[in-house]
Formats: structure tokens, sequence, C-alpha cells
């Protein structure tokens, strides 16, 4: 595994890069954008089946898009901030847990017809990097965001298909807090999951609310644009 680490002693962000191994790997949409407030654009995939994953073997010739998946507690805090700065950087898309209703994991899977297995289809179908935006809560992720790596298991047990074509994906994080990052032991559900899931893990950043360094955001996202996958037709 390369690990490439790029820190500032002076510096509110750190930046570690690096690739992890190989290991598994429409739909709610939002109409419009949670802070921008722009409408989306509507993806083929919103004509598939509830039930159905779009097919592998009919992928654009282009690079599939990014989305930013932000999970905190509310819509108008530093997270939503971070977010709204990343957006405005990266021009990526941006999908908010707090606009789907999905619940804890179930090992009896009742809550198999909540939001969660169509907002992963639609995650998967329409995009191959997938950008986690969370506060820093009593120093893990946020519960909103737990839960959705929760229900992962979903996509091993119920959907194993779906879960099949995270394979080849690009995954990062990012956090947000009024502290210091906590060291590599906070990215860990991260970078394990998607190393479990045959992903690949290209970094994290961890901000600091109220003084994010703009540069060293650009730099973490000229480096996932970097690593985006290609992704051919058939």
């Amino acid at each position: 595994m390369n690990m490439q680490s790029f820190e500032k002693a002076d510096s509110s962000l750190t930046i570690r890069c690096g690739g992890y191994g190989q290991p598994l790997s429409d739909s709610l949409v939002p109409l419009s954008h949670p802070i921008t407030k722009k409408p989306f654009l509507q993806s083929g995939c919103q004509e598939l089946e509830h039930t159905r994953a779009c097919n592998p073997n009919k992928r654009r010739i282009f690079s599939m898009k990014t989305v930013a998946i932000v999970g905190s507690s509310r819509n108008d805090g530093d997270a939503a901030k971070l977010t709204e700065l990343l957006i405005h950087h990266s021009n990526w898309e941006l999908i908010n847990l707090n606009d789907y209703q999905f619940s804890y994991f179930d090992y009896r899977h009742e809550n198999r017809n909540d939001d969660y297995l169509a907002l992963m289809k639609k995650i998967i179908c329409d995009y191959d990097t997938l950008v986690f935006v969370t506060p820093v809560y009593w120093y893990a992720m946020s519960g909103i965001m737990k839960v959705f790596f929760d229900r992962f298991t979903d996509l091993l047990t119920l959907e194993k298909d779906l879960g099949r074509q995270l394979r080849g994906k690009n995954m990062a994080a990012i956090s947000c807090s009024v502290g210091k990052h906590l060291g590599d032991y906070f990215w860990l559900p991260f970078s394990e999951t998607a190393n479990y899931l045959g992903m690949k893990y290209l970094g994290n950043l961890h901000t600091i609310a109220g003084n994010v360094n703009h540069r060293e955001l650009s730099q973490l996202i000229a480096m996932i644009e970097k690593e985006k996958p290609e992704v051919k037709a058939e």
C-alpha cells in the first residue's frame, strides 16, 4: 500500500492520500440541491424499475460523476458550510442524508422498504466516486452517517448483485470540528469499508470549522478528480 501524506505544522487541515487493496463491489432523487436550490439534472437511472440496479454493461463512455454525501444532525451547521464550499470549488453533486428516511440496520430486514436501498441504487448507478462529509460527534462520524454505513450490510445480504457493483469505485472522506483531527483511527470505518467492498480509498481531510484552508481543500479535490475512474462502453 502506497500512502502519501501532505501535512503542514501551521495548517488546520491534514490531507492523507493513498490506495487500499482489492477484496466486494433509481430511485429517490431530491428535486433540488439542498444548499444552492438549483434543480438536479435528471438521469436515465430514474427510469429504471425500483427494484433494479443500473446495467453495468451499458455504462457511459466518459468518466462518471462524483457525489458528496453529507450526514449531519442539522442542515445549517458547520458541515453544511463546509459542503457548500466543497460544492463551490468542485461542482460535484450533493446528496444530503437528511432528505431520506432510513432506519438502523435490522437483522430481520423489516426495514427493506425504507429509502436506503433505493438511494444506494441511485448512488451506484450515477456515481463512481463517493466523498463522505461528516461532522465529528464524540470522536466519531455523525450518527446518521454511521447508520448509513451500517446499512451497507444490506448490500451483502439482500442486494448482493448491487453490492458487487461498488467494486472499483472510489471513496474519500472529509470531516469538520472545532478541534484538530483525531488521527488515523478516526478514518478506519471509511478506509476499511472501502477495502472490504473492493473500492479504492483515495484519502481523507479534516477541517477546522470556520477556518477552512481553501488551498488544501482544492488540493484534495484535484487529487480526487485525477483518480476518477474511466468508464468504457461494452
